[in-house]
């Protein structure tokens, strides 16, 4: 599958690869340079590829409130929220966001778009429509420090009185949009949603300006930087959120969810096995899979790493048994059959500064 922004990254040389059945640029000047960009300044993305999905109907905030671990009901409009959809045993099945209007939308990972659909599908109430509206709606994010000056011109609203997690329609480029402060790069940014009729024409008036694309391999070293889950990774079904260090995304009140029984009896007691961050001082970059080793037993494993361009050292998320979880702790992950020193520290690695 191709993205409506397809021949535009051909024509900016990017290098292309399969990400869960679509043809994504992975990087155009390099992933370390656009890395830089964003933290230094701002870089564009082209996220056409992520579910967007809208639920009509008078049913619909009950019906969403039946399914995602944060309730929908005291959402405002104009109002995005982060949460999560989760099996009858408290498993992740999906994280994403949702968006409260006249209509609500669920924008899901790519990897997930149809998981999610058959899921909703599933509980199917009277009075809500479920519409897969990813081929129609494009989205674009433009994260940085600079986003806010650099975007302001280009829109019809005041960005400094948008907070985060909040969205406004705007006109664009003479296109029609609805804008969110919202990303994944832990930096400040935006979001915009618009047709795909004229999502490249944006494209194109951003580049003008000097905003740089930047392809999937920077926003993974980005968003593994600011201790970002990303599904399949961090989260999955065999993974609760409380082992996922989201208790903050899970509100267990009066309401009923799917999976709230099962994550009320999970939270009465501590997790056996905690996400946390890892540096590593060897010279190899700890991947997805690699055991982690605290002496000679076998604690826990990564979920996803990379060479930090910000600290300049190798960095890992992983899960590991509570009692190694302590920051500090001096752990070991076998690299290829030889073990690389590591020790514990805060997530996120990094925190973008107050400016």
């Amino acid at each position: 599958m191709r993205t409506p922004l397809h021949a535009k990254h051909g024509e900016l040389g990017a290098r292309m690869m399969d990400f869960h059945g679509w043809e994504m640029p992975m990087e155009y000047a390099g992933i370390l340079p656009e890395h830089r960009a964003v933290r230094a300044k701002v870089g564009m993305f082209d996220l056409c590829h992520m579910g967007r999905i809208i639920v009509r109907g008078p049913g619909r905030v009950a019906f969403l409130d039946g399914l995602l671990t944060r309730a929908v009901a005291d959402l405002k409009p104009g109002a995005a929220r982060y949460s999560l959809l989760c099996s009858e045993a408290g498993g992740v099945l999906e994280d994403l966001l949702v968006y409260a209007d006249d209509v609500h939308m669920v924008v899901c990972n790519a990897s997930n778009r149809e998981a999610v659909l058959k899921w909703l599908a599933q509980h199917a109430q009277p009075g809500v429509t479920v519409e897969d509206k990813s081929a129609e709606i494009a989205m674009l994010a433009v994260q940085g420090p600079a986003a806010q000056v650099v975007l302001g011109p280009f829109v019809d609203v005041d960005l400094a009185s948008l907070k985060r997690y909040r969205f406004a329609h705007v006109v664009i480029c003479d296109e029609r949009a609805t804008l969110s402060r919202t990303g994944y790069t832990g930096e400040d940014g935006f979001e915009i949603y618009l047709s795909r009729d004229a999502v490249v024409a944006v494209w194109d008036e951003l580049l003008k300006a000097g905003v740089p694309p930047v392809g999937l391999g920077a926003r993974d070293t980005l968003r593994l930087e600011a201790g970002m889950c990303l599904y399949g990774h961090e989260l999955t079904p065999d993974i609760n959120p409380f082992e996922a260090d989201l208790a903050w995304a899970v509100t267990l009140d009066s309401r009923n969810f799917v999976g709230s029984d099962a994550l009320r009896r999970l939270s009465a007691a501590p997790p056996a096995r905690k996400r946390i961050g890892l540096i590593a001082a060897g010279g190899r970059i700890p991947r997805e899979g690699y055991r982690v080793f605290s002496a000679a037993r076998d604690v826990g494993f990564v979920t996803s790493g990379t060479f930090s361009p910000t600290l300049e050292k190798n960095i890992a998320m992983a899960y590991v048994a509570a009692a190694c979880a302590a920051l500090g702790t001096p752990l070991e992950i076998d690299v290829r059959g030889a073990r690389e020193p590591a020790h514990v520290v805060a997530l996120p690695f990094y925190t973008a500064p107050r400016r």
